[in-house]
């Protein structure tokens, strides 16, 4: 029985070990895999900065919109704060993203469309000012819009035919 005892803290040590080394390092990197291969990345684009053109991958999350580099290393290139209040709660998915230069300053800015569960969409605007980062433009921006478009019954259809 001493023995099962002495040998316990051990043999959980060892098992956190190998726990561990099963996680892999925090880059995802485990046999060469890509941490882009995940599922985590929502869209993938092009960010003009200062005459510079940036590949960027897109990770939505529950608070914000995550740019990373489009390499290997899983770095952050910038970060847009979601308007989490329009949004209401968090029953949207991603929709679509573009990162054209609206404002005309040659740098790139951000507008989103996400998708909610109740068929309505929301179009959110951050325009990207340097030494702000992404500014949330609530003017540009319209949350819940209704995706559903009312047909004219077959009815109407028919007598416009004849």
């Amino acid at each position: 029985m001493k023995t099962r005892k002495k040998c316990r803290p051990f043999l959980l040590s060892l098992l956190l070990c190998l726990s561990l080394t099963a996680c892999g390092s925090p880059g995802g990197d485990i046999a060469g895999d890509d941490w882009r291969t995940t599922g985590v990345v929502d869209a993938y684009g092009t960010v003009a900065r200062d005459g510079e053109e940036i590949d960027v991958c897109a990770c939505l999350g529950p608070k914000a919109v995550y740019l990373y580099y489009d390499n290997e290393e899983h770095e952050l290139f910038d970060t847009a704060v979601l308007p989490t209040d329009e949004l209401g709660d968090e029953d949207w998915q991603f929709g679509e993203m573009s990162l054209s230069d609206f404002s005309g300053d040659y740098n790139s800015d951000l507008r989103l469309t996400l998708f909610h569960e109740d068929m309505s969409e929301s179009y959110i605007v951050w325009e990207w000012e340097k030494g702000a980062g992404y500014l949330y433009q609530p003017y540009d921006s319209y949350f819940r819009e209704s995706r559903v478009v009312d047909e004219p019954p077959a009815d109407d259809i028919l007598t416009e035919q004849t």
